[in-house]
């Protein structure tokens, strides 16, 4: 049986940056040996009024010399909502390694995180980030 947990690596590539037009670039690198498609996911707080955010996935054959441009959100123009998110998903890239970049302008706006979530996995097994602590599959469960 397929599940997500197990079917998938979840990796958290940035924290939390406070309010600012601070770009991220930088976040961590994704290595996509043995996998064909990751999920970017960036999680923004507060916005404020007109604050415009990309995001845009940068790719490359060897880690740290990522220059090709793979993905482009468009710019998301805050109306004052928070708690967003921006997705971006990239299936079978050309190169081995991605990395998000994050442009913050005109306004002040939260960065909570950048989660990736590689999956269909060449190999079956699947191991976890060491930042993931805890991981349970529950199969049919009953009420607690």
């Amino acid at each position: 049986m397929k599940n997500l947990l197990k079917d998938n690596k979840i990796l958290r590539l940035f924290g939390y940056q406070a309010a600012g037009t601070t770009n991220i670039d930088g976040a961590s690198e994704v290595d996509m040996s043995g996998y064909e498609s990751v999920l970017f996911i960036l999680t923004l707080g507060t916005m404020v009024n007109l604050a415009s955010v990309t995001m845009t996935v940068y790719q490359g054959d060897t880690s740290g010399d990522l220059s090709e441009s793979v993905a482009t959100s468009g710019a998301i123009i805050s109306d004052g909502t928070n708690g967003t998110q921006i997705v971006i998903e990239v299936v079978k890239p050309k190169y081995r390694y991605l990395e998000p970049l994050v442009t913050l302008a005109t306004q002040d706006a939260v960065v909570e995180n950048i989660i990736a979530i590689l999956g269909n996995p060449r190999d079956v097994a699947v191991t976890q980030d060491d930042a993931v602590i805890s991981d349970e599959i529950f199969l049919s469960p009953a009420d607690a």
